[in-house]
């Protein structure tokens, strides 16, 4: 179910140990606990490289992984998990702006594409707009998490909340669940087109 082979690239705690990029990065941003190291993990099958539990927080720091999508060096995309805002962000929401700004000046190069995870049965608050904001004209793409939980014929009620967020984004958004697989190969397609 992964999308190739894998393997970890670096675990850094502060900004400035972020190395440059050396190939295409996505980075995964979201609120604590909304799934993201779940779903990279789905990514990497069989692999699991990066922490989950059902304690909020436990990504710290950056943690990248190089998934190479075809035979050649120049088919890896650098996949970067973002520690979640929300519950882990209090007292340390600069720690993760001076990570997120490092990812945005040490990827330039290569190119940069945020997937922000959300939990789309929450309203959206005053944290999600504030993201929204800093994302600004960045290139994003929503992820709505938790696929598996959701009945296909609610979905469009809960979308309808967060259309704005969905118009400020560069792609459609897409539900994705780790424990079914919804979206994975999709995201694996995209993966490939962003790399072309």
């Amino acid at each position: 179910m992964g999308l190739g082979k894998a393997k970890v690239s670096f675990t850094v705690l502060q900004a400035e140990a972020l190395p440059q990029a050396k190939y295409p990065r996505w980075a995964t941003i979201g609120r604590s606990n909304v799934g993201k190291s779940s779903l990279l993990n789905a990514l990497v099958h069989p692999m699991k490289m990066f922490r989950t539990g059902s304690t909020p927080g436990l990504t710290r720091g950056l943690i990248g992984v190089e998934v190479m999508l075809g035979k050649r060096p120049e088919s890896t995309i650098e996949i970067v998990d973002v520690p979640g805002f929300g519950f882990a962000l209090n007292p340390n929401r600069g720690d993760w702006e001076n990570l997120a700004q490092a990812l945005l000046s040490k990827s330039e190069d290569k190119g940069l594409l945020f997937l922000w995870l959300i939990d789309v049965t929450r309203e959206p608050d005053a944290l999600d707009y504030d993201v929204s904001r800093w994302l600004g004209p960045r290139p994003f793409r929503i992820l709505y998490t938790k696929a598996d939980q959701t009945k296909k014929h609610h979905r469009e009620k809960f979308e309808k909340k967060w259309a704005s967020f969905v118009e400020q984004a560069t792609e459609h958004p897409l539900w994705v669940s780790a424990l079914s697989g919804e979206g994975v190969d999709e995201l694996g397609k995209a993966a490939r087109n962003f790399l072309r």
